[in-house]
């Protein structure tokens, strides 16, 4: 496939050009540069050793990811790494996990948690060697994404399992209750019907996938318990695919809360990584075109620094960096 050379756009080149010199002159670790043309960033193309890489998420303090990585010979294991650096720790003594999904969830002080494939819930600080060790009170059985509230009071988390059915029947579809830190589970959920939650920057709203649609919904907190008030809309049509996990976990908020990264699933053509302006959804920006880029592009992720988007090769299973910040400044645009 020919590649068509970037439009000359002299703010983005400015831009482009400052951040290669602050990168070289940090040594990080980008292997090579895929240039998508048609005046689309460029995807560097970061070195995190050997594996293909999915499922990450960031540390609130942007120093480290958390990503499950798949080896040669087909195993896969979960590792905490350091996105721009050569720090990689296996977490396999962890023991967490059912398969593909994320069941590793940043606290707001950057320790690390897990529910385990026994029902313990595990919490522990870099280097995350020695995590602590607690007892669910209840069954959870981890599916679509989980994340912590901003004062690291609660884990909210989906879950398969109704932990009030002692047979652990599977449910049809996942349901969000929440955990305290000694691992008492509120057995009560708090949604039923809700996929891959997370918060709405700078406020106590929850955004989740609903069916197809991406919704928000404002939290509220009395005498200790959670209640979730009635959910709006945000972004219809998120989820190309419903049955389809993967495409489910493929939005990601900035830190600023004005734009959500999401992806765009068409197998045939046009599959991309777009932005949506959270208060004037109808404004999109496009970011990664499958087309242009030579492959599809999923799982974005947003720096806690808001310059960054971090995606995942389809074929390649490779982490990409965009400066996603300079990108929309070549625009006109605030990140």
């Amino acid at each position: 496939m020919s590649r068509r050379k970037c439009s000359t756009q002299p703010q983005f080149l400015a831009s482009a050009l400052l951040l290669a010199i602050l990168l070289s002159s940090c040594s990080l670790p980008f292997s090579s540069e895929v240039q998508q043309g048609n005046g689309y960033p460029a995807l560097s193309r970061l070195s995190w050793g050997s594996g293909e890489f999915s499922e990450a998420s960031w540390s609130p303090n942007g120093q480290w990811v958390v990503v499950l990585a798949e080896q040669s010979n087909g195993s896969e294991n979960w590792q905490v790494a350091s996105p721009f650096g050569s720090y990689r720790h296996s977490l396999d003594s962890w023991n967490c996990g059912f398969g593909l999904d994320d069941y590793y969830y940043w606290l707001p002080n950057n320790e690390l948690s897990c529910i385990s494939l026994q029902g313990t819930f595990l919490i522990a600080p870099y280097p995350f060697t020695s995590p602590a060790r607690l007892m669910l009170s209840a069954p959870l059985r981890p599916d679509a994404g989980g994340v912590w509230s901003e004062d690291g009071t609660f884990l909210l988390l989906t879950s398969l399992f109704d932990p009030r059915d002692p047979t652990h029947t599977v449910l049809l579809e996942d349901n969000l209750y929440y955990v305290q830190p000694n691992g008492t589970v509120n057995t009560s959920p708090i949604i039923v019907g809700c996929r891959r939650p997370a918060w709405v920057p700078h406020q106590l709203t929850l955004s989740y996938i609903d069916g197809v649609d991406l919704v928000t919904a404002p939290v509220t907190v009395k005498n200790g318990d959670l209640e979730v008030g009635a959910s709006s809309i945000l972004i219809k049509n998120i989820v190309a695919d419903i049955s389809a996990d993967a495409d489910v976990s493929s939005y990601a908020w900035d830190p600023s809360g004005n734009w959500i990264a999401v992806r765009y699933v068409n197998y045939q053509s046009g599959d991309k990584i777009y932005l949506v302006n959270a208060h004037n959804p109808q404004q999109t920006v496009d970011v990664v075109h499958a087309d242009l880029a030579g492959q599809q592009m999923t799982d974005p992720m947003w720096s806690p620094d808001g310059k960054t988007l971090i995606a995942f090769g389809v074929n390649d299973g490779q982490p990409y960096a965009i400066a996603i910040a300079d990108y929309l400044h070549s625009k006109g645009l605030q990140p």
